[in-house]
């Protein structure tokens, strides 16, 4: 027979994996996305008039990069890892309850 401290170690190692694999996902999307929302943000700011030498995605991640380096492309973005991977594991825990 088994213990009921062994069944339920069972019945909760798939809720901790369905949390982590949120937690991921969550992490990831920042990772990818923080980098293009921050170019994003910066070409909406720059004026037309103001600084010609930018002419498009491409060429805002050269100079951002070139003079912020990685720093740069990430700022702002660690309350946006934090609430994504609590909201994403949050999300992915409450659905496998539900199944």
């Amino acid at each position: 027979m088994e213990s009921s401290s062994l069944k339920n170690q069972r019945t909760y190692i798939p809720y901790a994996i369905t949390f982590l694999a949120g937690a991921s996902y969550g992490l990831t999307t920042v990772v990818i996305g923080q980098p293009l929302d921050t170019i994003k943000t910066r070409m909406q700011g720059i004026a037309t008039t103001s600084n010609a030498s930018i002419s498009g995605a491409t060429s805002m991640f050269r100079d951002l990069y070139g003079k912020e380096g990685i720093k740069g492309l990430y700022r702002g973005g660690l309350p946006l890892i934090i609430g994504g991977s609590l909201m994403r594991s949050a999300q992915f825990g409450v659905r496998c309850v539900e199944i």
